[in-house]
């Protein structure tokens, strides 16, 4: 059985940085790390500048 860390990606806002961390430890540290995002101050809606590049990398 795999040791599977959890890693916290903490920024301001949880709209746009650490999304994306999330999203791209997730992605290529698959099945090594269980990655969440969190914000001190959280947005209501994901950047949309976030999404267009995360849609590019797709």
């Amino acid at each position: 059985m795999t040791d599977c860390k959890t890693v916290l990606v903490l920024c301001s806002g949880n709209a746009c940085r650490s999304q994306m961390g999330e999203a791209i430890l997730n992605h290529e540290l698959a099945g090594q790390v269980h990655a969440i995002s969190a914000g001190t101050h959280p947005q209501a809606q994901v950047a949309m500048v976030l999404l267009q590049l995360m849609e590019a990398k797709l």
